[in-house]
């Protein structure tokens, strides 16, 4: 969490998931991008890695591809949610994340319950392996 960080202020949510594919050695990964005082859901999107990765590798490239997007949407206070517990404890250690979030003014990252992200969940356990997925972003029509 920045130290800036207030949920008063807080006007973006990204909802973000990874899930590995282990049969072909890839991760799929999902996100959602929603925003915070209106719950208008902005985009979602998904994609598939190249080559196997651990879960944390996964779930820290969910997070910094979904960041990306919100950078272009110019939302400044962010509130990040996976379910994904170990998250914290490598968060810290990844310079490439850390990196995007100076793009904005205030961020905290919380691990909710599985049912808490379940669109980003279905986004990245459903991907069709046969299907070349570079990541995408899917603008909501309101």
């Amino acid at each position: 969490m920045s130290k800036k960080f207030s949920y008063s202020n807080t006007d973006c949510l990204v909802i973000c998931d990874a899930s590995i594919l282990s049969e072909y050695n890839v991760a799929g990964l999902g996100w959602e991008i929603i925003d915070y005082n209106t719950k208008i859901k902005l985009a979602e999107g998904r994609g598939v890695t190249n080559t196997h990765i651990s879960t944390v590798e996964a779930e820290l490239l969910a997070i910094a591809t979904a960041l990306k997007e919100v950078k272009k949407m110019n939302y400044k206070n962010i509130l990040i949610k996976t379910d994904y517990d170990g998250i914290i404890d490598n968060f810290s250690d990844n310079t490439k994340l850390h990196t995007i979030l100076e793009n904005f003014n205030s961020w905290c990252l919380e691990t909710v319950e599985r049912n808490n992200i379940q669109r980003a969940h279905d986004l990245c356990s459903s991907i069709d392996i046969h299907v070349n997925h570079s990541p995408t972003i899917k603008p909501i029509n309101i």
